[in-house]
């Protein structure tokens, strides 16, 4: 709900069951003001980990004009018009989602596949090896963290809140891939000292 407080300031006022936003804005054309679209979420991180729950906030702090307040879904569908006048009265808006998570993806997807070929072409050199495996892990780790929080699609209607889900999960997958080879590498130096 938006709502209009003193000196042209415009306030947007969430439910107690929001728990984080995103709001971007761009300038008209002709220059007369600002339009605004808002999202919002309520997930479990936000919910119980870093309990951020939003009354509300002022979109316009240094008096800039509000021509407009869009809200949009995560979902494709069209941005519903909340506060002002409607910028396209031809037709609607809709917020398109964010693809440069496929930008990241290729990247890790092609590291990976260099570190393999590198890993296959020098594996007689234990030490060249043994460090492309740990890097090897490295583009593992994020694809197997975008696929955890993104599943199989690269676009996101939050795409700075996904990267940082996806590192956090990337992280502890990283560190448990090199736990888990220093372990097989430990059994297999003490079988072979046991022979």
């Amino acid at each position: 709900m938006k709502s209009e407080i003193g000196n042209g300031l415009v306030i947007a006022q969430f439910e107690d069951t929001v728990y984080g936003y995103n709001i971007d804005r761009y300038p008209t054309d002709d220059n007369t003001g600002y339009v605004y679209h808002i999202t919002t979420w309520n997930s479990i991180w936000n919910r119980n980990i870093k309990k951020s729950n939003t009354n509300n906030t002022i979109l316009n702090p240094n008096g800039e004009n509000v021509v407009s307040v869009y809200y949009y879904h995560g979902d494709e569908s069209g941005d519903i018009l909340i506060y002002g006048k409607d910028i396209n009265s031809n037709g609607g808006i809709i917020t398109l989602p964010r693809l440069f998570l496929s930008y990241y993806t290729l990247i890790a997807i092609i590291f990976a596949i260099t570190c393999g070929v590198i890993m296959l072409i020098l594996y007689r050199n234990k030490k060249v090896l043994n460090f492309t495996m740990k890097v090897f892990f490295l583009p593992i780790s994020y694809l197997l963290g975008h696929l955890i929080i993104k599943g199989f699609t690269t676009s996101s209607y939050t795409a700075i809140r996904d990267v940082y889900a996806i590192l956090l999960v990337m992280i502890p997958l990283y560190i448990s891939f090199l736990m888990a080879v220093n372990l097989i590498g430990q059994y297999k130096n003490k079988k072979y000292e046991g022979r």
